[in-house]
């Protein structure tokens, strides 16, 4: 993205409410706890631990293999872009991609904290993926991450130019 580009989605970041989601019932279980996920290293990239919202034991078997392959998805991207990101970047991209990936999952609630204090504002390569196999969720997804990463917020704001590149490159 260019300068000028996040210069206007930022702009209309301003304007657009943000998304609100309903809150999960096992919050106000007394058997929700905050949950450890932890991601092994791979390769040169040192693993991490996030920890997860408040969720039941059930919850937490639904969410936890998902989270651990798109987790997976972002290491490998580490791994191949290392040279572009500093490791602070790479921490940054990962942490904020767990919240964007917790935020984005159907029944999670808005009390998730998505504002950013450190943005990336340099132009970030586009995850590539063998179209033969499938489609990963972080190339599916890169368009609204990229914006998340740039703009330092969660908006539901997806531009035109922004669908019709994605066709393209998909082609």
């Amino acid at each position: 993205m260019t300068e000028e580009e996040i210069t206007i989605l930022k702009a209309k970041a301003q304007e657009t409410p943000k998304k609100k989601r309903l809150r999960l019932l096992s919050q106000e279980d007394p058997r929700a706890i905050v949950r450890i996920l932890e991601i092994p290293d791979k390769g040169t990239i040192q693993g991490r631990i996030f920890n997860t919202p408040k969720m039941n034991d059930l919850e937490w078997e639904r969410y936890k293999i998902v989270w651990e392959y798109y987790m997976d998805q972002i290491m490998v991207y580490c791994i191949l872009q290392q040279n572009m990101y500093t490791t602070e970047e790479m921490r940054i991209i990962q942490q904020e991609v767990f919240n964007y990936m917790t935020w984005n999952t159907i029944d999670i609630w808005d009390t998730i904290e998505t504002k950013l204090t450190t943005t990336i504002p340099k132009a970030m390569p586009v995850p590539y993926y063998n179209p033969h196999k499938e489609i990963l969720w972080l190339a599916r997804e890169w368009p609204n991450i990229e914006q998340y990463l740039q703009i330092g917020e969660i908006r539901e704001i997806r531009t035109d130019e922004t669908a019709m590149k994605m066709s393209k490159e998909q082609i």
